[in-house]
């Protein structure tokens, strides 16, 4: 293969079989150059086909996603053209209620920006490897900041753009204009967002250090992601009383002339959406000025938190730690040293302490059925089941299918049946107590509901335990997100399990002994995942 070198003004370029000349738009170390290097890795990186360990390198988009792409793209189409025919050609008036409300999606579509910026931030300082070399290279450090802000903003609002495009398209054949705001709207709000998770960032670097802010960051991105449906849940379980007294004081804020008036500086997304422009040059305005704002002030800090997280990725060992090392003796028992094991390798991966973390917001609503009623509706009860099941196998589906050391435990003198105990021990407890402090309040009020439900979620978690060691196989632990596609047997059964306890306790509660009924389901998936391991 002949190698060539094309000159173009002050830039060269060196391809392999092909001469290609670097344009004066995308000359070789701009901003644009960088970032259309950024959009492209993107891209490879979401087109990567991934096959258990094996990853196959091929550029591009197989035929059957592209063909899913489309299909998906038609459906969003028709589903816009429906809902859009309902709605009258643009009149250029809307009633406040509307400016209002979409500002309000506006706002919920912002926590998720936020959120998943969060996360790509993290991934750009800490997880991605290149920036040592783009550092090193000719490349102003301003310049390769400002393109890791304007990819992580770029990869935020595709995936939105996805969704709230086919609006925007459908709205120029049907004569409403206004929606093609839209692009406009979610790119500003996703500069924004990208701004602001950078920023974050780095403060948290600056204030507790790397180790720290990798872990507190991504438990940040879950908890933003997750804002709007805690608020909606605190909202419905205040109750009628209290939540007729709150809309009392808040609709008049809401009428002409106040704070919250459709015409209020509070509204500008949503009237940027419905195509006013002095609203899309307000946010588009805010969205720049962000955007350059934090490109000049924290790009020299961007360049020592890459040096601080290079440095903190440097395995260093103190004359001090190795002593301690030494002087620490296994004097707990094989159980509690197994446990603390396992709870040290989840506390050292904070990818995977958000994904849990996640699941524990999810439950938080539940406790405040407890905390408001005094007693647990046997509903919520249910629920608390289904979810410490849910969180607890997650947790052995890491000690277990995620165990790094499989070897190393094998040939150890260790009983394998008493690791395995204490296995299942390290990814029951935090479940445990998480809910063993509503249950207590409870147990004051309802000791025979809350007694139901403690036993409903040890047989849920002891059951999805045994489903695992039974049934799981190897697998990464970065592969956690997408631990259902390993084995759809497995992800089924522990489904089925752990609603079947969940619906024993609801039952028991309410209708007494028909909760066998559910009980018998739960011992069949048992049944059937101790089979499949025979079988396999």
């Amino acid at each position: 293969m002949k190698l060539e070198v094309a000159e173009s003004n002050d830039a060269t370029e060196i391809h392999y079989g092909k001469t290609l000349k670097a344009s004066s738009i995308f000359k070789v170390g701009s901003f644009l150059w960088l970032l259309r290097h950024e959009l492209r890795l993107y891209f490879y990186e979401k087109s990567t086909k991934d096959d258990g360990k094996k990853k196959h390198n091929r550029r591009g988009l197989g035929a059957a996603s592209i063909i899913g792409i489309i299909l998906i793209q038609i459906l969003l189409h028709l589903a816009a053209w429906g809902l859009l025919r309902l709605i009258p050609a643009d009149t250029g008036k809307f009633s406040p209620k509307v400016t209002i409300i979409l500002g309000l999606i506006l706002y919920g579509v912002f926590t998720l920006l936020l959120s998943t910026s969060l996360s790509k931030s993290v991934a750009a300082l800490f997880e991605r490897g290149d920036l040592d070399l783009l550092l090193s290279s000719p490349i102003p450090s301003k310049t390769i900041f400002q393109v890791r802000v304007a990819g992580i903003a770029a990869g935020v609002s595709l995936v939105f753009l996805f969704f709230f495009a086919p609006f925007a398209h459908l709205g120029l054949i049907l004569g409403q204009f206004h929606w093609f705001a839209i692009y406009p709207t979610l790119i500003s709000l996703a500069v924004i967002s990208a701004s602001l998770a950078m920023t974050m960032t780095l403060n948290l670097v600056r204030w507790l250090g790397v180790r720290k802010t990798r872990v507190v960051a991504q438990l940040l991105s879950a908890f933003v992601g997750a804002v709007f449906f805690l608020l909606s849940q605190m909202w419905g379980n205040l109750g009628k009383s209290v939540r007729d007294g709150v809309a009392s004081k808040l609709l008049p804020l809401f009428e002409d002339g106040q704070m919250l008036a459709a015409d209020s500086l509070l509204w500008v997304p949503g009237q940027a959406l419905l195509g006013s422009t002095a609203a899309l040059l307000i946010l588009c305005g805010l969205a720049v000025m962000s955007f350059m704002l934090v490109s000049q002030r924290l790009h020299r800090f961007f360049v020592i938190g890459v040096q601080q997280s290079t440095a903190a990725a440097r395995p260093k060992v103190s004359v001090q730690v190795q002593t301690a090392i030494t002087r620490k003796p296994f004097a707990r028992g094989l159980t509690w040293n197994v446990v603390l094991k396992e709870w040290r390798l989840i506390a050292r991966d904070p990818q995977l302490i958000s994904q849990i973390g996640l699941q524990i917001l999810y439950m938080l609503p539940l406790f405040f059925v407890i905390f408001r009623k005094g007693m647990l509706a046997p509903s919520a009860a249910a629920g608390m089941t289904v979810l410490s099941a849910l969180l607890a196998s997650s947790l052995i589906w890491v000690m277990i299918s995620g165990e790094q050391a499989t070897d190393l435990l094998r040939i150890s003198p260790a009983p394998q049946s008493h690791i395995r105990r204490a296995k299942v021990l390290a990814a029951s407890s935090p479940a445990l107590l998480l809910i063993l402090g509503p249950l207590l309040y409870l147990a004051t009020t309802d000791w025979l509901v809350a007694l139901l439900t403690l036993l409903g979620s040890i047989a849920a978690m002891h059951n999805i335990a045994l489903i695992n060691l039974w049934m799981a196989r190897p697998a990464d632990r970065s592969d956690f997100q997408r631990r259902a596609n390993g084995s759809v047997g497995l992800t089924l059964l522990e489904k089925i399990n752990s609603f079947a306890w969940a619906g024993s306790v609801y039952l028991a509660a309410t209708l007494g002994w028909w909760a066998l009924v559910s009980v018998a389901v739960a011992l069949l998936s048992l049944l059937l995942a101790w089979v499949f391991k025979i079988e396999h």
